[in-house]
């Protein structure tokens, strides 16, 4: 990508060209610079102009890349529509080149009017039209479910997660566990990772489904379809789904009183991703300590929490990137606090808040102001009682 002086000289250039343009479709293409400089820029009123110039210039556009020039035009001219907070219009240029370009047959033109539904869903979803936007995500379907090409298919798996995201925000969860489902059966023998990605999400999305509907057993289950479809995979974002649906299973067996399955599923997410150099994937690692630590506790071994939270909290210190960790450092201490209060350990448990109030008291950012609040809540009951 290029610097923010580069887009400046290449918006320079792009007016040149479009002041020398000899014919409409080298003004177009100066146009279509113009307005990507724009955009990129942050100036979306002046790239808007831009991209409904090249749209005016190319009113019949006939050869395969004509006809792409044009829908990435259309296509950069909702996206600037919508930066404008202008949704209806945003929403009726994506509906401008599903009309122009929907029964193309060529996969570039296919493609872009994927892309141009699948935008048109969500802005229909920030806009709070959920019926809407699932009669979107159905038509995606539709058109691409069955495609010869892996790309169109996967926008096909998306739009079936996206439809099922939609049922959830309606309170519709039945169905939605159904649109999981669908997916599953549809894409759950691909080989390609786009694929294997949405059918591990849907996976996901059914269990969070089950547990809200109390069936733990169910939700157990298709956790487990996660781990064993993704705990050999070499990519990143499926070991993050795995460790994902290892914590949710571990929260479940200990609200069910199984703590010492729970103990052994949190120490699983621990060992397989414990070392991990990935931020994201160690939100779950973190989120297996405090896991693995309010069952120990839930069993009577306090004890073992603290030490628990010791581990996590040094871990989490010596990382590269600490200062991101701070907010799950503290609340860490926060637990340690509680549990060193459960072993009658009170002082301790005092000179623990004192020492989250003492690293982050000065700390503006708000989660950690309500770690140190909660700290000093705590702290003061504690020393009332002595």
């Amino acid at each position: 990508m290029m610097a923010a002086d580069e887009y400046e000289k290449a918006l320079l250039a792009a007016r040149k060209a479009l002041s020398a343009a000899a014919s409409e479709g080298e003004g177009a293409q100066a146009e279509m610079a113009l307005g990507l400089a724009l955009e990129y820029l942050n100036r979306p009123g002046e790239a808007l102009a831009a991209f409904t110039g090249v749209v005016a210039r190319l009113p019949s556009a006939g050869s395969e890349a004509e006809r792409v020039f044009l829908a990435e035009a259309l296509s950069h001219r909702a996206n600037v529509l919508g930066q404008l907070g202008r949704d209806k219009e945003e929403i009726a240029v994506y509906d401008e080149m599903i009309a122009r370009f929907g029964a193309a047959p060529e996969f570039s033109m296919r493609l872009l009017v994927a892309c141009a539904l699948t935008w048109k869903g969500y802005t229909l979803c920030n806009l709070g039209c959920r019926e809407e936007e699932i009669a979107v995500c159905d038509e995606v379907t539709a058109r691409f479910g069955m495609a010869p090409e892996e790309e169109l298919r996967a926008r096909a798996a998306h739009a079936l997660l996206n439809k099922g995201a939609a049922l959830r925000l309606l309170g519709r969860d039945e169905e939605e566990i159904a649109v999981d489902d669908e997916l599953i059966a549809r894409f759950g023998t691909a080989a390609e990772f786009s694929l294997r990605e949405w059918v591990a999400q849907a996976l996901l999305d059914k269990g969070h489904g089950l547990n809200r509907l109390g069936r733990d057993a169910a939700a157990i289950a298709a956790y487990e379809e996660v781990v064993a479809r993704c705990a050999a995979a070499p990519e990143l974002v499926l070991r993050d789904k795995m460790a994902h649906a290892l914590v949710e299973m571990g929260y479940i067996l200990a609200d069910l009183g199984r703590g010492e399955e729970a103990v052994a599923t949190f120490d699983e997410v621990i060992t397989r991703a414990g070392s991990t150099p990935d931020e994201y994937l160690m939100l779950w690692v973190d989120q297996a300590y405090f896991g693995k630590g309010f069952a120990l506790r839930q069993l009577g071994r306090a004890e073992e929490a603290v030490a628990v939270y010791d581990e996590m909290i040094a871990q989490d210190d010596a990382a590269p990137n600490a200062a991101r960790r701070h907010d799950r450092i503290a609340r860490a201490l926060v637990d340690k606090g509680l549990a060193l209060e459960q072993l009658g350990r009170n002082e301790e448990g005092i000179a623990v808040y004192d020492e989250l109030v003492a690293r982050f008291d000065s700390a503006p950012e708000a989660g950690l102001r309500q770690w140190v609040d909660e700290a000093r809540t705590k702290r003061e009951r504690l020393r009332k009682g002595r």
